[in-house]
């Protein structure tokens, strides 16, 4: 058996693709989704810093404020 037939075995490849699509267009739609959604809220957060009441103008300034001192790795966790 060799290299090629152990790895790259066509009739596994054939029997795992219809998970591997299905996998595939969930991400892509989790990934669009995502943007949509933090686009929207990152929209209203920024009207409200803009236009919002003093109480729900100091929440958005905070909101923000935390979120950019915090490092990545905390926020992803």
């Amino acid at each position: 058996m060799s290299l090629i037939d152990t790895f790259f075995n066509p009739e596994v490849i054939a029997s795992s693709l219809p998970a591997l699509l299905r996998g595939f267009l969930n991400t892509l739609l989790l990934g669009i989704m995502s943007i949509v959604i933090g686009i929207a809220v990152g929209l209203a957060i920024s009207l409200l810093r803009l236009y919002g009441p003093k109480p729900l103008r100091w929440l958005a300034i905070g909101y923000t404020d935390i979120f950019r001192a915090l490092p990545v790795l905390v926020v992803l966790i």
